[in-house]
Formats: structure tokens, sequence, C-alpha cells
């Protein structure tokens, strides 16, 4: 799916370069939802991809999980973190226990096969 209404991309790579969250944002971290489906409503993009090689802070995880807390989505969805590393999966189960928006169910993958396995799987 292409997101068409991208104006920006920021790739922070510590937590000082975190750009303010603005209405359009969304976080990229390795997963797909966000390109299933039309995001007609986001004009900017978060890349966290680097902050993984830099150390997620567990301020920065909960950040996210709050920010995800408040949003009010269409529809409920599945959101599949990708963490090959036992570094990286601490961060995603620890988002994934902050993570209480009963809309998105969110699963912790090691492989991005299995997460697109899940994702495609219906319910």
């Amino acid at each position: 799916m292409d997101l068409n209404t991208i104006a920006a991309v920021a790739h922070p790579t510590t937590r000082d370069q975190l750009p303010v969250w603005t209405a359009g944002d969304a976080w990229l971290a390795g997963g797909t939802w966000l390109f299933s489906e039309p995001q007609t409503h986001l004009n900017r993009l978060i890349d966290l991809t680097d902050m993984v090689a830099t150390g997620m802070l567990f301020r920065l995880t909960l950040n996210l999980a709050r920010g995800r807390r408040v949003e009010q989505f269409p529809n409920s969805f599945k959101s599949a973190i990708l963490a090959p590393t036992a570094d990286t999966a601490r961060f995603a189960r620890m988002f994934q226990q902050l993570n209480t928006n009963p809309q998105i169910d969110v699963q912790v993958f090691a492989t991005l096969e299995r997460a697109e396995a899940w994702l495609r799987a219906k319910d």
C-alpha cells in the first residue's frame, strides 16, 4: 500500500531527536500494519528503526504506549512488532504490556515470516 499523503519521514537515533508528536504522525518501528490499508490522515512517519541501535529507554517505550492508548481508530487492528534480538524483545514485550488500547492487538515476533502470517490470519 502506498502512503501517498506522507510529506516527511523523521529518522531519530536518540531520544533527544524525537520530534514533537502532532496530528498526522505515526510511529514506524518495523511493523507492517501501517502499510496494509490506506492511511490518508497521516502526513509524517517517525521511523524508530535506528533507535534500537542506540538503546531504547523505558521512557520512550512508555511514551509510545501512551500515544497509542489515547488514539481512536476507525477499526480494531493487529500490530505486529518485529523483535529479533533479546534486547528488542524485552522492550517490545514492555510495550505490549503497556498498550491498553482495546482496539489494538499487539503481538511480538522474532521473525518477519511469523509476524506476517499472524497479520494475515483471520480471527
